[in-house]
């Protein structure tokens, strides 16, 4: 059997004896050419096999993962007090922590989701000005900046001609990214907004977060 390129599982299967005895028995037998084509072929077919296995038990998983959060969300209905939680806390994580003179505060990131949704929550929670947006780009040289700048508009209902000059990065040698829209900073002008944002945040964390 060895002569003709089975596999040490198919010995041993076949033998009914362990896989350790089977080797012990071939270890001194020639393969052939032809045999040993049988065997990698076999070892191919069983590395594919194994790798679609495993690609079909983890799409199972994230579908389950999923039909979660999607039944999360169904019964999720949040008041201006949740969204003014949830606003702090988007802010708390990648949001600029000290405020100014001026009163700035800004809001970096580059997926366009979490900018529109931190963007939204704070619109429903506060009476704004929309004047006071301003907002930057930062793009990578592959960029077309008219472009993004209509892009990151839309995503944030910013008008365009409150966005100040786009910021130009060094190249670093990268690879292109065509799914990488650049990143953007958000800012907004009120002290006592910002105040309040950060104040809320540190209660929820001194209520939720307490160290033993």
């Amino acid at each position: 059997m060895r002569t003709k390129g089975y596999s040490m599982k198919e010995i041993s299967a076949l033998l009914s004896v362990a896989k350790s005895t089977a080797s012990v028995w071939v270890r001194d037998v020639a393969l052939s050419r032809s045999a040993q084509e049988r065997i990698a072929e076999r070892c191919t077919k069983g590395q594919l096999a194994a790798q679609e296995a495993h690609y079909e038990q983890t799409r199972r998983r994230e579908q389950d993962a999923r039909d979660f959060a999607q039944g999360v969300m169904k019964k999720f209905h949040p008041d201006q007090v949740v969204e003014r939680v949830m606003c702090s806390l988007l802010y708390l994580c990648e949001g600029g922590k000290i405020y100014n003179n001026r009163g700035n505060f800004a809001f970096v990131n580059s997926d366009p989701a979490l900018v529109a949704s931190y963007l939204n929550l704070l619109r429903r929670s506060f009476v704004l000005d929309e004047s006071k947006f301003r907002a930057c780009i930062h793009l990578h040289g592959y960029h077309d900046a008219k472009a993004q700048l209509a892009f990151w508009a839309k995503v944030t209902r910013i008008p365009t001609r409150q966005f100040m000059r786009p910021h130009l990065k060094k190249e670093s040698g990268q690879s292109i990214r065509a799914e990488y829209q650049g990143c953007i900073q958000v800012v907004y002008n009120d002290k006592m907004m910002l105040r309040q944002i950060l104040a809320l945040s540190r209660e929820f964390l001194a209520k939720y977060g307490p160290i033993v």
